[in-house]
């Protein structure tokens, strides 16, 4: 277990806040970056690429290879923040990303946590977590669950594709999510 992690355990304990802020080192940012292009392959190699959010996403394939690194480097921010080793995945929620929760990233410091309505309701239980920033340094803002993301004043069905978007004042601190879920 990180330093990070018994900080958030030892502070969640007395209810106090911790730095979410989370520096990677070059070599974390070379793996996670290996990860965002395996993620990519692997999604090119199976024509899954375009074939996400309902096959909705107005993303070029250029800016998925980009979304696809970025979302790795977060993955694995959160991933040194709990003290565990990120795996490669594919996409979507599964059991590879960190500790069981979905982890989204943006590179906007102001940036909302987006839901996909792909993903609800069989993710309702699932914590979403929020991470913005660029390699190397990152911050872990916050997490909701996905029931608590569904709904209407975050519906945003002008984007592309419709989600929720939560914006970060919604989001729970870091140190209301509890041990159980850091599954």
């Amino acid at each position: 277990m990180s330093e990070i992690a018994k900080d958030l355990i030892a502070n969640q304990a007395q209810g106090g806040n911790v730095n979410t802020v989370v520096k990677l080192s070059f070599e974390e940012g070379l793996l996670a970056a290996m990860q965002g292009c395996i993620q990519m392959m692997r999604a090119v190699q199976t024509n899954r690429v375009g074939h996400d959010h309902g096959g909705m996403s107005g993303s070029s394939q250029r800016e998925r290879w980009a979304q696809a690194i970025h979302g790795q480097l977060c993955e694995h921010a959160v991933a040194k923040l709990l003290g565990v080793f990120p795996k490669a995945s594919v996409g979507g929620i599964d059991e590879n990303d960190p500790g069981g929760i979905a982890i989204r990233g943006t590179p906007w410091e102001t940036g909302a946590l987006i839901v996909n309505k792909s993903e609800l309701p069989a993710a309702d239980s699932t914590p979403f977590v929020l991470v913005v920033g660029h390699w190397p340094q990152f911050r872990v803002v916050g997490w909701i669950y996905g029931r608590e993301a569904r709904v209407p004043k975050f519906w945003r069905p002008d984007e592309r594709p419709a989600s929720w978007w939560v914006p970060q004042s919604a989001l729970h601190q870091i140190t209301a999510l509890t041990l159980e879920d850091w599954r």
